[in-house]
């Protein structure tokens, strides 16, 4: 019995080192976190795309003095962004007003690719991540 583990364990650990091998050679590396589907444009014409809710409403016409609205102070919400895609570094993180809800848009470049990252400035959760 103990043998079959054995041998189960190394061919299951042999199977996914070819296909790490494989993928990479292919130019395709799994990310280890999710992006969500890029679709650009305004859909309903009175809401920005994504279409995510936050913690923290505003006016959605309202741009100026976020930073006193904001219970996330931006460092976290460059951490949580950083955690989200398990490393890379920050290249920009601004306080946004998205469809009413306040956000912080943080830019990540993860592996030569740069992600946006939505992160509630009510509570650090992440919104949404795509690629740009």
């Amino acid at each position: 019995m103990k043998n079959k583990t054995i041998l189960l364990t190394l061919s299951s650990l042999i199977i996914l080192m070819t296909t790490m091998t494989l993928l990479q050679s292919s130019g395709v590396v799994p990310l280890p976190f999710n992006i969500m589907p890029d679709e650009e444009g305004d859909h309903d014409g009175d809401h920005q795309y994504p279409d995510y809710k936050g913690s923290v409403s505003i006016a959605e016409d309202q741009e100026t003095d976020l930073n006193g609205l904001a219970s996330v102070p931006q460092e976290e919400a460059e951490s949580v962004a950083l955690a989200y895609t398990t490393g890379g570094s920050v290249v920009s993180s601004e306080l946004e007003n998205e469809n009413g809800f306040l956000v912080w848009k943080v830019i990540v470049n993860f592996e030569g690719t740069n992600y946006e990252i939505a992160i509630d400035a009510g509570n650090a959760s992440v919104l949404w991540a795509s690629s740009d």
